[in-house]
């Protein structure tokens, strides 16, 4: 937990507070279908989120935890790509940015935090497939 506090700012707070839930997601099927399943936990995970963030300030946090093996993806790549878009896509950026929601991503064997963002980044190469 301490190596997720050290990424998020956010998420220590959110713990201390009790506002933070967890979904466990098991990885099954091939990398393709694993990132569109893992997109889809996002959306799911940020709808749940959105009516709850007024009533308690934006600490609220839903993480969504991977689970398994794909052969041949580590999860920091199955991770990827479904974390850009929901980052930089323009259209869910200004549907949950204005309510506070913020996308991140743990995975492990991540050893230092994100440098500070600076803007869109371009996405994630898909050179794994």
């Amino acid at each position: 937990m301490r190596q997720m506090t050290a990424h998020c700012p956010y998420l220590a707070p959110s713990l201390q507070q009790g506002l933070t839930t967890w979904t466990v997601y098991r990885a099954d099927g091939d990398p393709a279908a694993v990132e569109a399943e893992l997109f889809h936990a996002g959306v799911q995970a940020a709808e749940w989120l959105r009516p709850l963030l007024r009533p308690h300030g934006g600490l609220r946090c839903e993480n969504i935890v991977l689970l398994g093996d794909v052969p041949g993806a580590q999860h920091r790549d199955l991770l990827a790509w479904p974390h850009w878009v929901l980052k930089n896509n323009w259209v869910l950026k200004n549907i949950y940015g204005p309510v506070g929601i913020m996308f991140g991503k743990f995975h492990a064997g991540e050893e230092k935090p994100p440098g500070p963002a600076t803007g869109s980044r371009p996405p994630p190469s898909r050179s794994s497939r």
